[in-house]
């Protein structure tokens, strides 16, 4: 079986280190959130830190990173439980050298629907993150029927609440994505039959 190396993202440090992630394919049924760093401008590059991942056997991937304040970082991923789709995260208090505190972001609530393709951005002093999700319409045919989905927090990922729709199922939203706009206020993106973004407020 071909695995591979996927959905990399890259960070600058509070040092000026670069910091790439991503997700290695271990097997079809077991993923790993790692990262490497440069001090060289890209010119070469540290082994491999797992950030998640190898203490499980599940699929974690698509990977997502948040600064909430400080050397505090929030990476958020999908993985798989029971064989459907999850969003979870670990944090890092020192800027990524290590990380811990592996917790649930959130699981859909219909017990046959997914939720992935995370983000995370920090908003003022507010963790926003999205995904992707079918529990409004689980046709068992992921990711059809997927509708965007926010939750957020106000302590560093420990908790999460205000589940919002922000774009549903028609037609199905895919493969969302966030950007702060100021200390109040984000665009929501998606693929809803082409690239569409919605302006939302923090209430």
């Amino acid at each position: 079986m071909e695995t591979g190396d996927w959905e990399p993202l890259l960070r600058l440090a509070n040092d000026g280190t670069l910091q790439i992630y991503y997700s290695r394919e271990n097997s079809h049924a077991d993923q790993d959130s790692l990262m490497r760093t440069s001090t060289d401008g890209g010119a070469t590059w540290s082994t491999a830190t797992i950030l998640s991942g190898s203490d499980v056997t599940q699929r974690d991937g698509m990977i997502g990173i948040a600064n909430f304040g400080g050397e505090n970082l929030l990476a958020i991923f999908e993985t798989t439980a029971n064989g459907k789709f999850q969003v979870w995260s670990v944090t890092s208090p020192d800027d990524g050298k290590t990380w811990g505190n592996r917790r649930i972001v959130y699981a859909p609530s219909a017990p046959n629907a997914n939720a992935g393709a995370p983000q995370v951005i920090a908003v003022g002093n507010t963790l926003v993150a999205s995904f992707m999700t079918d529990e409004d319409a689980p046709l068992g045919d992921w990711p059809k029927g997927a509708a965007m989905k926010i939750v957020t927090s106000q302590d560093g990922g420990a908790t999460w609440t205000q589940l919002t729709t922000v774009t549903g199922t028609a037609p199905n939203s895919y493969w969302p994505g966030l950007l702060a706009m100021d200390d109040n206020s984000f665009l929501a993106l998606s693929d809803q039959g082409g690239s569409k973004a919605l302006r939302v407020a923090l209430s």
